[in-house]
């Protein structure tokens, strides 16, 4: 091995060894939400908040200093704010109900905006957000919430898999289809030779019969049912 090939394969191992003690703030932080709810969220928030909070969420020149009445301007959520202090839910619980509670001016969205349209519009300001900052989001996020709310798609594939791979072996005989998530927190909907079933999702307890919603009176175990 020349000395060139020898300095870049050492620069590579150190790089390597470096890795798993680098800081988790300098680490890129896995983001919860899709490329298509990026776009779809410039779309939402140019449409309803950028008024306010000012294009690609970059707020007003003077945001910290008060208003004649003593309130303040609409901050940036571009990730040079406060924004990052807040969790998921709440921030979908500031679109959704306004900031009359605090004595703040934003309106409430939630007659407006889809419970879809609010996460769009938070995936789009959030993927302006440095790593550093998303990652130090990411970790209040879940050391507030207990059990994190922002997974992953990469999380929510592993999570899937290893229900099937519990029932596989718990129930080797029987032909099971892909888990999709329920309204109910941690039950995932799949087929089991056939039959709609309910499993946990440490794939321990498994129900049977139909899943119904009293609110809207769906069956939600029948066929194309969400």
């Amino acid at each position: 091995m020349t000395f060139k090939k020898m300095k870049t394969f050492t620069s590579r191992v150190f790089v390597l060894f470096l890795v798993p003690f680098l800081p988790f703030s300098l680490l890129a932080a896995e983001r919860w939400y899709s490329k298509t709810q990026v776009e779809k969220g410039k779309v939402v928030f140019d449409t309803n908040c950028a008024i306010c909070h000012g294009a690609e969420a970059a707020g007003t020149v003077d945001w910290r200093e008060p208003l004649a009445d003593g309130r303040y301007p609409a901050p940036p959520l571009n990730g040079t704010a406060h924004g990052w202090h807040h969790t998921l839910p709440a921030l979908r619980r500031q679109i959704k109900q306004g900031g009359a509670k605090i004595d703040g001016w934003m309106p409430a969205l939630g007659e407006s905006l889809s419970d879809e349209e609010v996460d769009e519009a938070i995936a789009y300001f959030q993927s302006l957000w440095p790593d550093k900052i998303y990652a130090a989001w990411l970790k209040k996020n879940n050391a507030q919430a207990g059990e994190s709310e922002v997974s992953a798609p990469k999380e929510k594939s592993t999570r899937k898999n290893d229900i099937l791979r519990y029932l596989v072996t718990r129930v080797p005989n029987a032909k099971f289809g892909n888990p999709e998530e329920t309204p109910l927190k941690g039950i995932f909907r799949l087929s089991m030779d056939g039959n709609i079933i309910y499993v946990s999702s440490d794939g321990r307890f498994v129900f049977l019969g139909d899943m119904v919603d009293l609110v809207s009176g769906r069956n939600i175990s029948k066929k194309g049912v969400p």
